[in-house]
């Protein structure tokens, strides 16, 4: 009975039902061997332990900690059906593209009906036969986009772009190519920064002649005789930007002075032009030229061969080499040696007295100027640059760069008070070795009574600027250039600050003074503050509860590089329901899980719980 019990069936009632095992048998098939384990190496992005194994594994750690937090952007108003259907059409694309499906008759009327703006839909069944022949990848999305309007092409080719840039082939782009705009930017498009061939982006010859507009944009790879085939197929090109065109040059510009005769605007950053080019350029175009944009352009002797046909009565934006007036000094490298490397930046050599472009003589060249770009200006002091008054909007020689004396900056700014809305600076000192405060402190004043400006930023080099006066006068001074307009003025209109100098930041700086009117919310929307350490030991504290409850209307934050900790970050994330974008990369301060979702880890807004890790609710 025991041996019968033992071998009834679990849960049976009686013995009937047995459990049968095979034997044994030396034929059956040997097991494989088991195979070691691999280990998954460990980082700081998928371990699972503790916090102090967590500080532990990053003190080892050699991986990069970049680490900006994202979320969908807070809506501004309530978007339109336009915007919405746009949005959506590029962010289901790659399905659109993909699929293979043949598109039906009644299909086919049906989605392009509505994207017409309320045709009848009669209208669009006429070319129903054409649509149905369309068969796989990119037949679904050739029949919507044919029947979109024209003005929501453009939105949902750029969102496209930026969604799907690097899925996309030159083939593809084709589809995109529509008048007046061919746009190929190569920052976000890898097809096109490293494309050698353009012939496949040539546009038919039936719709060749309606492009006004190229942007072919950071095609590092792409030949000089290739851009110059893709411009010869449009001769009424009257905006060209080819920045980052490396290899663009002598070619190119002869296309564009035999072929493109409504030329306006040009941009040639980045590119191989030399000075015959540019001169090419002005003696063709100097006189019906609004825009002109060129860095990199190394001149034999002196610059007025390729300026001799001015003055360019209609030029508004411009942008020339920094060095193009004055010179750079040879023998920096030796006084470099000599002074022990204090300085080691080039000095600018003085213009010719007779020379036809020099600054005293800038707005009779230039009298419509209204953007000026000078990136690594090189210029002596006690230097006026003439520029008409009050006509300046913008105004760009940084980041970095060559050491700019405060006073021509000074004297610059304070001829253009009422019209600058836009001011982006470099390094910058004083030749005066006493009162060098006072020099910094005009300066800032002369930008806090730019009641107009929106954009401010100040950047120097992460390196230094090479000149040790230079580098002791920016960490000691350069919190004046902000501080009179942050206190007051330019609360009501700056929305975008950028401060990456040594000099430390004293929270009391953001806070506006007794005569602004509490309820008045500061327009501010981006604030960038790179590597910036705040001064007093309650610095990070202070500075995260000023702006928490003065910047209300912040959507982007960049604190990379600075010494503030988690709660100083939800402080600021409690205060600024806005933000959209924020950079914690390299802030010790903040834990390693935190740092790239950081909005996952703070208090809902909707009274959700929180989330923050060690935190009872």
């Amino acid at each position: 009975m025991a041996s019968s019990s033992s071998a009834r069936r679990p849960g049976s009632a009686s013995g009937l039902y047995t459990i049968s095992r095979p034997a044994p048998s030396s034929s059956s098939t040997p097991r494989r061997p088991a195979q070691p384990k691999r280990k998954k190496p460990r980082t700081v992005w998928n371990s699972t332990d503790t916090k102090s194994e967590w500080d532990e594994l990053v003190a080892v750690s050699s991986l990069s900690t970049s680490a900006p937090s994202t979320r969908k952007p807070r809506l501004r108003g309530l978007p339109s059906l336009a915007k919405c259907a746009a949005d959506a059409a590029a962010r289901g694309f790659k399905r659109l593209w993909e699929d293979e499906a043949e598109p039906s008759a009644g299909a086919s009327t049906t989605a392009t009906a509505p994207l017409r703006g309320g045709r009848d839909g009669a209208e669009a069944s006429g070319s129903d036969d054409l649509k149905t022949e369309l068969k796989g990848r990119g037949g679904s999305w050739s029949v919507l986009w044919e029947g979109t309007p024209d003005h929501l092409k453009e939105p949902v080719r750029d969102s496209v772009f930026r969604w799907w840039g690097s899925y996309l082939t030159i083939q593809v782009l084709r589809t995109f190519e529509n008048p007046p705009h061919l746009r190929l930017p190569g920052d976000i498009l890898p097809a096109i920064a490293s494309v050698q061939q353009l012939k496949p982006l040539v546009p038919p010859s039936d719709t060749a002649e309606s492009f006004t507009s190229l942007t072919l944009t950071h095609a590092a790879k792409a030949p000089d005789v290739a851009i110059a085939g893709l411009i010869h197929f449009l001769p009424n090109l009257e905006v060209i930007n080819l920045k980052g065109c490396t290899l663009a040059g002598k070619r190119v510009v002869e296309i564009i002075v035999k072929r493109c005769r409504r030329l306006r605007r040009i941009n040639l950053k980045g590119t191989a032009i030399g000075e015959d080019d540019l001169r090419s350029l002005l003696d063709e175009f100097g006189q019906q030229l609004e825009g002109l944009k060129v860095d990199n352009v190394r001149f034999h002797s002196s610059p007025d061969k390729a300026f001799a046909s001015g003055p360019f009565p209609k030029i508004t934006h411009l942008c020339l080499p920094g060095d193009i007036i004055n010179a750079p000094s040879q023998d920096f490298r030796e006084r470099a040696k000599r002074f022990g490397q204090i300085i080691a930046h080039p000095l600018p050599r003085a213009a010719p007295a007779d020379a036809l472009l020099d600054w005293p003589n800038f707005s009779h060249l230039f009298p419509a100027l209204t953007h000026l770009y000078l990136p690594d200006l090189l210029i002596p002091t006690n230097t006026t640059i003439s520029v008409p008054p009050q006509q300046l909007v913008k105004l760009s020689l940084g980041p970095g760069g060559p050491p700019v004396p405060l006073e021509v900056i000074t004297e610059l700014i304070e001829s253009q008070t009422s019209s600058l809305r836009s001011v982006h600076l470099g390094h910058l000192m004083t030749e005066s070795m006493t009162h060098v405060g006072p020099k910094w402190l005009n300066l800032g004043v002369a930008l806090g009574r730019c009641r107009s400006l929106v954009d401010f930023r100040h950047q120097g080099d992460p390196k230094g600027s090479k000149d040790a006066r230079c580098d002791n006068g920016m960490a000691d001074y350069s919190m004046y250039l902000y501080e009179e307009g942050m206190s007051g003025p330019w609360q009501r209109t700056l929305k975008r600050l950028t401060i990456s100098t040594p000099c430390k930041i004293d929270p009391y700086h953001f806070v506006p003074e007794e005569w602004i009117s509490l309820d008045l919310q500061p327009a501010l929307e981006e604030l960038n503050l790179p590597s910036m350490g705040f001064r007093g030991m309650d610095g990070n504290e202070l500075f995260a509860q000023t702006i928490a409850e003065r910047y209300r209307n912040l959507r982007s934050l960049d604190l990379s590089g600075s010494s503030v900790t988690d709660e100083d970050v939800f402080t600021i994330l409690d205060g600024c329901p806005l933000i959209s974008h924020i950079d914690l990369t390299s802030c010790r301060g903040v834990r390693v899980q935190n740092r790239r979702n950081i909005f996952k880890f703070r208090v809902g807004e909707n009274g959700a719980e929180d989330r923050r890790p060690g935190v009872v609710t």
